[in-house]
């Protein structure tokens, strides 16, 4: 992956002529960040513009030293940006690209548990200004010389490197085995908590859900069955919304194992550990574009082969983030999210399936979602009309009580229940200070709170409508 011209310490200064020079930072979790300076000596010109117009220098070698302009005439490396002019925007966007590819490689590599030898570990991620950068908002495990496990951050120390422990303490790194990123499902959960609470009181999000992650192990249930899982079984999907997801992800359409088009479907399958293992998770597609889920099996690669195999022979990595795509789907593809779907009519539809799932029993996602909440909602302006009750977030305004689901973000009116629909919108009341980007639900579940705990001063009539109705 080239550097484009950022130092070890993701770093690019440009002098852009008249006394203005340009920065751009890359930091952890893999944030961009572009800066404007002058210099007293040479005040800018004020009738030029620092614009795209005015940032060309030549041609980008992303891989020359300082990002110095190359030979007009030679053409650059594969691993570099192609010759033309130099282009401020244009950079920012391929180095922006190039982190969510990092991030995404790095998302795809926890399952698997992959361990780097330490010297390796710190030559090619540690000493790369973009893998650093989000390898550096990510929580390691570093095998010592002595056998001992050390957990904690990635931090510069000097022209070294140190790990930052979940209590604050900074640790040099002189030696050791091997590196490999931290996961919940492997730890106890006194570290779990401690871990959380260490991120939660800081602003910056992680790269990716790790600390956060929802962590899925398995079930009484599941060790009576055996070789299959129905812990999302019956649940009712949307097709369009379903459709979307599983081509974003990791995730196929297969029939038998085999990827198909979008006709003929009967499971998703998804391969995980560096495509040794692979879960399936088995669906009925029913009558007005809705899908009837089943059973969530794994199999595992032997030479050519999938082989169907018990639970409990799956790396618990392997199998929690399994489960938790499954029950992302489940959470947001689900009649739950859908009011306007009627329970009615149909011949194979459940009475009661919509309002059984909208205001149900909290998936472990939403329960880790309510312990999230547990730490932010005493800093919230409105934290005294705010309270934590099993399912839901109560939130007393001054013209109604509302309870909103943990799970489905749904929103029912106390004291009949009485269902209140809010389309979701960002606004100024949008938290920008989660933990983590991952859990587009639990930023709506606030927005909403916020919004309600100051019902009197909605202007919405479609609300507020819905609101004076008694």
């Amino acid at each position: 992956m080239p550097t484009f011209g950022l130092d070890r310490t993701g770093r690019l200064d440009r002098d852009l002529g008249d006394g203005v020079t340009a920065t751009i930072t890359v930091a952890p979790p893999g944030t961009v960040t572009v800066n404007h300076s002058t210099t007293a000596e040479r005040p800018p010109d004020p009738g030029r513009p620092v614009g795209r117009s005015s940032l060309r220098c030549g041609p980008f070698d992303s891989d020359s030293p300082g990002g110095r302009p190359p030979d007009p005439r030679r053409v650059v490396g594969r691993s570099s940006l192609r010759c033309g002019p130099f282009d401020w925007d244009f950079l920012v966007r391929h180095v922006t690209a190039a982190l969510n590819r990092e991030r995404a490689a790095f998302e795809a590599m926890l399952p698997a548990g992959h361990r780097w030898p330490l010297a390796r570990w710190r030559d090619e991620i540690l000493a790369h200004p973009l893998s650093a950068a989000v390898a550096c908002g990510l929580v390691w495990e570093v095998e010592t010389g002595e056998g001992a496990t050390l957990t904690g951050l990635p931090a510069r120390d000097g022209d070294g490197w140190a790990l930052t422990t979940v209590d604050g303490t900074r640790v040099a790194l002189a030696g050791g085995a091997t590196a490999r990123l931290w996961h919940p499902v492997d730890a106890g959960s006194d570290e779990v908590r401690a871990w959380r609470a260490a991120l939660g009181a800081d602003p910056a999000r992680q790269p990716f859900d790790q600390v956060f992650r929802s962590v899925h192990l398995i079930a009484p249930a599941e060790r009576e069955t055996r070789s299959y899982s129905n812990r999302f079984a019956a649940h009712l999907l949307s097709e369009p919304a379903l459709g979307p997801l599983v081509r974003a992800g990791r995730w196929a359409w297969t029939s038998d194992g085999r990827a198909e088009s979008w006709i003929e479907r009967d499971e998703l399958s998804g391969a995980f550990a560096d495509g040794g293992w692979q879960a399936r998770f088995y669906v009925d597609e029913i009558e007005d574009g809705h899908f009837a889920t089943d059973q969530v099996r794994f199999y595992r690669r032997e030479d050519a082969d999938w082989h169907h195999v018990d639970l409990e022979t799956v790396p618990p990595r392997v199998f929690s983030d399994a489960m938790r795509d499954v029950e992302t789907w489940v959470a947001a593809c689900s009649v739950a999210a859908d009011p306007g779907w009627s329970d009615t009519g149909a011949e194979r539809r459940p009475a009661g399936a919509w309002r059984a799932a909208a205001f149900g029993d909290l998936t472990e996602t939403a329960e880790r979602r309510r312990e999230v909440l547990a730490g932010l909602l005493p800093g919230l302006r409105a934290a005294d009309r705010m309270e934590l009750t099993d399912r839901f977030l109560r939130v007393r305004g001054t013209l109604r009580t509302y309870d909103i689901h943990l799970g489905s973000g749904n929103i029912r009116m106390r004291p009949d229940d009485t269902y209140l629909c809010v389309v979701a919108s960002r606004s100024r009341d949008d938290p920008g200070f989660l933990p983590s980007d991952g859990d587009r639900r639990l930023s709506l579940i606030l927005s909403k709170a916020l919004l309600l705990a100051d019902d009197a001063a909605i202007t919405d009539p479609t609300i507020t409508a819905q609101l004076r109705r008694r």
